[in-house]
């Protein structure tokens, strides 16, 4: 039945705008499950207002687009702002499960997002 759809296969673009869409719906949904990062606390501390900046400008909108950029941080800044991209790459995981039961993407795209969340916390060390 779906050879008879005559369906055409997603160009590159299509496919690159689709996980571009799909990652960052579940980055906002990561975002809106957490609360604001400012708000955030690890082991009943709030966080460091140099990691509340450097999460806001540079770590959690890589995660949300999925770009790179090296950042540096003070060595104690590190484990807290480790632990909070924990807590973003779960939430988006979370996310993308919930996006998938739905199942408005193709399953290409699914496994490229997740594929993307994977890489991601491989470099945080998860």
């Amino acid at each position: 039945m779906i050879s008879r759809m005559n369906f055409s296969p997603e160009s590159a673009e299509e496919k690159r705008d689709s996980m571009s869409a799909l990652l960052r719906r579940v980055g906002e949904s990561a975002i809106d499950t957490l609360g604001p990062l400012d708000e955030q606390t690890v082991d009943g501390e709030r966080l460091d207002p140099a990691v509340v900046g450097s999460m806001r400008e540079r770590i959690l909108p890589r995660l949300v687009t999925g770009s790179r950029q090296d950042t540096e941080t003070k060595p104690d800044s590190i484990a807290q702002s480790l632990i909070v991209q924990r807590r973003y790459l779960d939430a988006m995981r979370d996310a993308l499960s919930a996006e998938r039961s739905i199942g408005a993407y193709s399953s290409g795209t699914y496994r490229q997002v997740e594929a993307m969340l994977d890489t991601f916390e491989q470099r945080f060390g998860g």
